[in-house]
């Protein structure tokens, strides 16, 4: 393949940077302690050498995505689309073809993993001559190593319309595109968010997950498929998508939501087990996991267990519940024999 002259000097760039890791990430400095304590709740039987491995490849590949997007930023709209059609490889394509026929509406979502912006970008250029992409996200300030992204992605021409996170209408907003038949697409990955959430299984952890993602895709009927751009070598990325995600629902809209959002959080882990290294939250996700509540296998729970690891999902409707339940658990370690 040829190259022009800014690819050339991105691979150079790039070439350096796997070679000199070091001026910005050291062996046993603070980066890599902080990573070692996430590294602990998320894969707790990781030899300390393959989690120093794994750590040196999160920060190339944060690396990567700050230089690929400097890179997208210098294209125009003909350079962006040669890019994309050179350099981006698709795997499952007949759920991209869906994406872009289906006449139902269609939820994309993401963790915030790999080049995201390539996602972005890839599904405008595939879907945008037909349906309009809609990007539900959170503002963020020129400043930002990733801010601008309106900008970026408009940068194409068609195709595009941005939802902020930031404003009052923004589910109303993102509802009523997908009733318009369009594409949707969303990051539900924020640990440790507000309002209304659904708590569901994570890593071995029960976590709060934004309700916005499940809410929009059950309000409006909409086929819900995960995707994740996986850096390769040099400027290529795959993109992968996974197969649409079918839940049975029960006809009540919280259950449903929790249901759907389980399968979401089922299928990022999946994708975030097979690289983990891609997944931005990593070196912080300790922290926030360490402030969740811990899953054990049923068989470990007894039913006392079992209902004190699903009592933060009653804590605002019943304050007293987990107290309560301590108090079981103190009584049945005395021999009080529980209940009865």
């Amino acid at each position: 393949m040829q190259y022009t002259g800014s690819e050339l000097l991105f691979l150079a760039r790039q070439s350096l940077r796997q070679a000199l890791p070091q001026f910005t990430y050291r062996k046993g400095g603070a980066a890599q302690r902080l990573f070692s304590q996430s590294m602990r709740r998320l894969f707790p039987h990781m030899p300390a050498e393959d989690c120093h491995e794994l750590c040196r490849r999160h920060y190339l590949s944060l690396h990567q995505r700050r230089q690929l997007r400097r890179h997208l930023g210098r294209l125009d709209a003909s350079g962006m689309e040669r890019f994309l059609y050179r350099h981006v490889r698709v795997e499952g394509q007949e759920y991209l073809d869906l994406a872009r026929n289906s006449e139902r509406p269609v939820v994309l979502f993401t963790p915030h993993y790999g080049n995201f912006t390539i996602v972005a970008l890839k599904l405008i250029q595939t879907i945008g001559r037909v349906k309009t992409v809609n990007s539900f996200h959170n503002q963020l300030p020129a400043s930002h190593p990733m801010g601008d992204v309106e900008g970026l992605f408009g940068r194409l021409g068609y195709g595009y319309a941005p939802i902020s996170n930031d404003h009052n209408s923004a589910a109303l907003k993102a509802i009523r595109a997908l009733r318009r038949g369009e594409v949707l697409t969303i990051m539900p990955d924020s640990l440790g968010v507000t309002g209304h959430t659904s708590y569901v299984p994570f890593f071995g952890h029960l976590v709060p997950a934004m309700a916005g993602a499940s809410l929009f895709a059950l309000k409006s009927n909409a086929v819900v498929i995960g995707i994740y751009a996986c850096p390769e070598e040099g400027l290529q990325t795959t993109l992968r998508l996974s197969a649409p995600l079918e839940i049975e629902r029960c006809g009540d809209l919280d259950i449903d939501m929790r249901t759907l959002a389980s399968a979401m959080f089922r299928d990022m882990e999946r994708q975030i087990r097979r690289s983990p290294e891609h997944w931005y939250l990593l070196p912080e996700v300790g922290r926030a996991l360490a402030q969740t509540l811990r899953l054990a296998p049923p068989s470990e729970l007894g039913w006392l267990g079992q209902l004190r690891q699903a009592a933060p999902e009653f804590q605002q409707a019943i304050p007293e519940l987990e107290r309560t339940l301590a108090e079981l658990a103190q009584r049945q370690m005395a021999g009080g024999g529980g209940l009865f």
